[in-house]
């Protein structure tokens, strides 16, 4: 029998393009502690209200600084979750909350503004790997390069196994992604 601990998926981001945002004062959030009754937060808002609900008594807690522990972090990413939630599936909830969208930065790192640079050029094959390894760009020494025992220069990559071939296109793929995300294609 293991002893591995029994591992918790972490919530993921509904979001994958603009990020929900609250406005800089909850206290309309907060506000929705105050209704009577559920019937009332229902009325307002609808299917969203127990989320609205379960955003309200974190937002709470974090203004009166109460459940600073352990939860702590869960919490906060509980209460970024809840904003997702209700700014993707409930917009009248979110409207009537004042949760905004404000644009995720993509941030390219410099490995991949490299990379970028060679897209930009049009190559393709194994003249995109020519390129690569010209700009100074050495294949990384971890994951599938170091299983397959890959060559130290993209274009011996390329030439010499299919795996590594398809993790090159990969690669170039979501940089292309990255890049057009973060606006720099025009």
């Amino acid at each position: 029998m293991s002893d591995r601990r029994k591992r918790t998926p972490r919530q993921k981001s509904i979001v994958t393009g603009p990020f929900a945002t609250l406005p800089a004062s909850p206290d309309k959030l907060v506000a929705c502690l105050s209704y009577e009754n559920d019937a009332d937060l229902w009325q307002e808002y609808g299917e969203a209200a127990p989320y609205v609900k379960q955003l309200a008594e974190i937002k709470w807690n974090e203004k009166n600084q109460w459940n600073m522990g352990v939860d702590a972090a869960d919490s906060h990413r509980k209460g970024e979750y809840l904003v997702q939630l209700i700014f993707r599936k409930y917009p009248e909830a979110a409207s009537k909350l004042g949760i905004s969208v404000t644009p995720k930065p993509q941030l390219l790192t410099d490995r991949e503004r490299k990379l970028w640079e060679v897209i930009r050029r049009g190559a393709r094959g194994s003249q995109y790997c020519r390129e690569v390894d010209n700009a100074g760009i050495a294949p990384p020494r971890k994951g599938i390069w170091e299983r397959e025992g890959g060559p130290r220069t993209y274009e011996g990559a390329y030439m010499s196994n299919e795996r590594l071939r398809q993790w090159i296109q990969d690669e170039k793929s979501k940089t292309q992604r990255k890049a057009q995300l973060a606006g720099l294609d025009s």
